[in-house]
């Protein structure tokens, strides 16, 4: 998994739920220092699951919800 679609994933959630700490995800998931995905990086794929699944749980919404909040701006960015 490239950086870049964690970091969009990241940005997106921080836009979109205004309670979900970022801090507390990007602790959670044992991120690079400073919380930064370097964009070309490899990060495994698990990453972006264990992400959404952290997301949902700390903000009380579906992973499903949030999943498909994820790959609305991820396939955009892709295009």
């Amino acid at each position: 998994m490239k950086g870049f679609i964690i970091n969009a994933g990241i940005r997106h959630l921080e836009k979109t739920y205004d309670e979900l700490s970022i801090e507390e995800l990007l602790s959670s998931l044992d991120s690079p220092p400073g919380g930064v995905y370097s964009p070309i990086g490899d990060y495994p794929d698990t990453t972006l699951r264990d992400m959404i699944e952290i997301a949902s749980s700390l903000i009380g919404v579906p992973s499903s919800k949030v999943s498909k909040v994820i790959g609305v701006i991820v396939f955009s960015e892709l295009f």
